[in-house]
This record gives C-alpha cells, sequence and structure tokens, in this order.
C-alpha cells in the first residue's frame, strides 16, 4: 500500500516495495522505480559528499517481500511566527497534538524551523542547532518520528535540507534540496543526491516544495 501526506512546502511518499520476478514495483501503478532516475547533473561543492544513492535499489531488491505496513501521517500546515523560537515552540505543540491524535509521523513544511520569508544569511548555525535538538527532544517525548524542513550547514555552504529524526529523537536522513528557486540560489548550495530512507521499516523518499516539478526525484 502506498501512502501519501503532502504540505504546502514539501511532501513525503511512503512507499510498500515488493520483490517481483520483474524487479522492484511499487504498489502505486503510476510510480516509476528507483532505477528510472535521471537528474539532471548539478555543481556540488567541494565540501559535500557525493551521491551515497548508488546501490539503493539493489539493497532494497535483495529484500525479502515486505508486509503491508500503514503510516499515518500528520501534515502540519505552519503559520511561520516571527523567530525561530516561536517557530520552534509551536513545532513542539504540533508534535504533541499529532501524538494525542495517534499519528506515527508528524511532517513539517520546507524551512518550517526558521520560516521562509527571512534572511537566511542572519540565522546562525548555533540558533539551528539548538531549535533542531528541541525539535529531537519533543520527538523523543512523543515517541514520533518529525520530518521538518530547516536550512543546515556544512563547511562554508548552507543548504534547504529535510530532517528526519526516529521516535528515540535521533536524526535519521538529511536531505538537501536539489533543485533550487532562484531565490534559494542565493543562499543555498544544492544537494547531490535523493532522498531515501526508512520510517518504521517501510522505504520512503521526500521532495521539497519547487522539486514537485521534477518527479523523477520520487
Amino acid at each position: 500500500r502506498t501512502g501519501r501526506a503532502l504540505s504546502a512546502f514539501g511532501g513525503l511518499l511512503a512507499l510498500n516495495q515488493r520483490q517481483r520476478a520483474g524487479g522492484i514495483q511499487r504498489t502505486h501503478p503510476k510510480q516509476k522505480t528507483m532505477g528510472n532516475f535521471s537528474g539532471k547533473s548539478l555543481p556540488v561543492p567541494p565540501d559535500q559528499p557525493r551521491s551515497t544513492f548508488a546501490g539503493a535499489e539493489e539493497q532494497m531488491a535483495d529484500n525479502e517481500t515486505m508486509p503491508e505496513k500503514i503510516l499515518r501521517v500528520a501534515a502540519a500546515q505552519v503559520k511561520f511566527r516571527p523567530t525561530l523560537s516561536e517557530n520552534v515552540a509551536l513545532i513542539r505543540q504540533f508534535i504533541a497534538h499529532s501524538a494525542r491524535a495517534g499519528c506515527d509521523v508528524v511532517l513539517f513544511p520546507e524551512c518550517a524551523l526558521t520560516g521562509y520569508n527571512v534572511d537566511f544569511r542572519r540565522i546562525t548555525r548555533g540558533g539551528v542547532e539548538d531549535g533542531l535538538k528541541a525539535v529531537a527532544d519533543a520527538a523523543r517525548t512523543h515517541r514520533r518520528h518529525v520530518l521538518i524542513g530547516a536550512p543546515t550547514f556544512a563547511g562554508q555552504h548552507r543548504f534547504n535540507s529535510l530532517l528526519v529524526f526516529d521516535r528515540q529523537g535521533r536524526e535519521r536522513f538529511r536531505y538537501h534540496k536539489i533543485h533550487l528557486t532562484p531565490r534559494d540560489a542565493k543562499i543555498f548550495a544544492p544537494g547531490n543526491s535523493v532522498a531515501l530512507f526508512r520510517i518504521d521499516g517501510v522505504y520512503c523518499t521526500a521532495i521539497l516544495c519547487h522539486e514537485r516539478r521534477y518527479p523523477e526525484l520520487v
């Protein structure tokens, strides 16, 4: 079974893979297999690691048939607050509310941690790290998976990222937006690998906002 949840700025696609004689097939008939990915080559900053996606499909193909799994996803429609700390407080409220509703996963929009219409040059690494720690603490307290958009840093570069926290509040995956808008490109460097991670054993992928125009990413 394929589950889908979209927020205003980003999306999560949960995939239940099955091993078939003809290779991996998704249960959604219109979805392409990951082997059909043919993204455009993009410049990569010298201190950013190369893609680790190669071999992911082969890894899935080696797995035995997976039992059906349903993930209940809360898609948070957030009205951003003026400051990072106010956004963090709101995000923690959403996580608590989603936990009471019995959701497995809470999905937040692009740059939910800081808001999008901000001067990212004034956002500090320390402020982002503190905010993400608070989000991780909430994920652990409420035992929920959390996917959240946030600016992140690597060396001298900023990235427009999606971070995945598990029920123990551990960061499990970090995706950097590949296809940037002209506005994004003034601040952020492009990522160089597609998203592929697991939530409660279910393979998932994600895109951010503008990337809905590039369905081959998922």
